[in-house]
């Protein structure tokens, strides 16, 4: 039996920690100073692997990046998308489309309205 030490912690899964001290110096800096991924995660809290994928920063409308092979994005840039509309319109919905099998409630209750029409459908025609 292993021993766990007390500096050491147990997770059923890895948690995204926000480095607050690395918040704090990103805020002193200017507009035009260039931040990659692991800077933008200390402000906003989005996993780092988030940042990285260009269909998650496309649902988040996040700015396009200045440079595709390294990540950099101006600091400006970043602050002006926190305090804009575009973060707050995509926080709130949920459009996209449903990928893989429905579940059994879902196709329980498709099935039942679909008896449900053509039940109404017969007594429609019968009458």
């Amino acid at each position: 039996m292993r021993a766990i030490n007390s500096n050491s912690m147990v997770h059923s899964a890895p948690l995204v920690l926000r480095d607050f001290d690395l918040a704090a110096k990103v805020a002193r800096l200017p507009d035009s100073f260039l931040i990659g991924p692991p800077e933008i995660s200390s402000i906003t809290g989005f996993a780092v692997s988030s940042l990285r994928n260009p269909a998650q920063r496309a649902r988040l409308g996040m700015p396009e990046p200045l440079a595709i092979r390294h990540l950099r994005w101006s600091l400006g840039s970043i602050r002006d998308w926190l305090g804009g509309p575009a973060l707050m319109e995509t926080a709130g919905t949920d459009d996209t489309k449903k990928i893989g099998r429905p579940t059994k409630a879902t196709q329980v209750a498709i099935a039942r309205q679909a008896q449900q029409s053509t039940k109404g459908s017969t007594k429609a025609t019968l009458s």
